[in-house]
């Protein structure tokens, strides 16, 4: 259950350790919380007791996981307080495009944190 008088947060799903802590430093400048999960069962443990507005979500979680663009849909539905959703990876396909449901862009990790910002419905600086 989401605590009161808390601020809202941002959720980074990645199952890469050193991306998880890079670009939670990097987003710490802009969200006022950034929480980070190594998966979908980590992520919705945090969702539960959390109010998140924006997610990041790594399109490939690893061997044995769903895809970022099968379970973000799913998180936004049942959480309404996420505003904003983005996937951010190296190697999801050219192919899914940028207008998944529920999924507000598509970034390339390569393009780094502007784009990422843009799309989360930030700006830098």
């Amino acid at each position: 259950m989401v605590r009161a008088n808390e601020p809202p947060a941002i959720l980074l799903v990645d199952d890469e350790e050193l991306v998880r802590r890079t670009m939670a430093r990097a987003l710490a400048r802009y969200f006022p919380e950034v929480l980070t999960a190594a998966n979908q069962t980590e992520a919705e443990q945090m969702l539960e007791h959390r109010e998140v507005t924006h997610v990041i979500c790594d399109w490939n979680l690893g061997e044995g996981h769903p895809k970022g663009t099968e379970i973000v849909p799913l998180w936004r539905e049942r959480w309404p307080s996420i505003t904003h959703a983005v996937i951010f990876s190296g190697t999801a396909p050219a192919d899914i495009g940028e207008q998944l449901p529920g999924v507000d862009g598509v970034v390339d990790k390569a393009d780094g944190l502007e784009p990422l910002l843009e799309a989360l419905g930030r700006t830098g600086g």
